[in-house]
């Protein structure tokens, strides 16, 4: 007896036909829809199309041409800076020669010819302290420099010098009838250790000798710190027995050094070499 295989199931007639159908109808679908898809675009192109091209190249000229003007613009602008800057270094050269061209102004001495030869005469070739006063006229007339202190001390003929107001009178001229100067100079100088608070300065006619006048002009020069500063007046003789009318010419205070405040140099040293024609 012999086994018979099973064989494979058959497809029914009509199967084959209807699978190409399906097969021919997918594909002409396809090329249906890639035709309208192409289709859609060409028309898309058509309509849209201009205005995308043209657009775009407008924008970017303007941005161009902005930028071209801004740089100009900022070119200008260094330019300019160029020139400012030139100008300036230019004046800055200019101001260097016209200080190097200028000599330097030397402060004017404190005391001038005539009365540094007075003082020369009478052998005074410094004057010490940080204040000096000078007291000059001219004749034979005897005037006499009183100075006042804030601790009442008095400094003048007959009581020359006082420690407690640091204070001394160098020079006092024509109080004998012999011996009269015709340019006379009486002086007075404090010094570091002056006490603070305020002085006072008098002149007095004190006596009147043959020839002298019945009014005498007078200068005061004082000198603090290395600077001057003058006064000026006029003193008349009462009577003959010492007992003038004192005047008074100047008043000053010393204040407390400030925090950093430059001082002078103590003392004054004198050129007497400028007075060999005028002693």
């Amino acid at each position: 007896m012999t086994d018979k295989l099973p064989s494979e199931p058959q497809s029914p007639p009509g199967h084959r036909k209807t699978t190409g159908l399906f097969f021919v109808v997918g594909w002409r679908s396809i090329a249906v829809l890639t035709a309208l898809s192409l289709l859609a675009a060409i028309l898309l192109w058509i309509f849209t199309g201009p205005f995308w091209p043209r657009s775009m190249p407008r924008q970017a000229a303007a941005a161009t041409d902005q930028s071209r003007s801004d740089i100009t613009a900022a070119q200008r602008n260094l330019d300019k800076l160029d020139n400012k800057i030139a100008a300036l270094r230019q004046q800055l050269a200019d101001k260097r020669l016209q200080c190097r061209a200028q000599p330097v102004r030397q402060p004017p001495p404190p005391l001038d010819k005539d009365e540094i030869c007075r003082l020369c005469r009478n052998n005074i070739k410094r004057l010490a302290g940080n204040m000096s006063l000078s007291l000059t006229w001219q004749g034979f007339a005897d005037l006499d420099l009183h100075l006042i202190c804030p601790n009442s001390s008095h400094i003048f003929y007959n009581n020359k010098q006082v420690s407690q107001c640091d204070a001394r009178l160098n020079i006092d001229k024509n109080a004998k009838k012999f011996g009269l100067d015709r340019r006379p100079i009486e002086n007075i100088s404090l010094g570091r250790n002056a006490p603070q608070g305020k002085y006072r300065v008098e002149v007095e006619y004190y006596r009147r000798h043959v020839g002298a006048a019945a009014a005498v002009p007078f200068k005061l020069n004082i000198t603090r710190n290395n600077r001057s500063e003058v006064k000026t007046g006029s003193v008349h003789y009462i009577n003959n027995k010492g007992s003038g009318r004192r005047l008074v010419v100047f008043e000053f205070e010393i204040k407390p050094p400030t925090p950093g405040q430059v001082t002078g140099p103590e003392g004054i040293n004198l050129d007497c070499s400028i007075c060999r024609n005028n002693q």
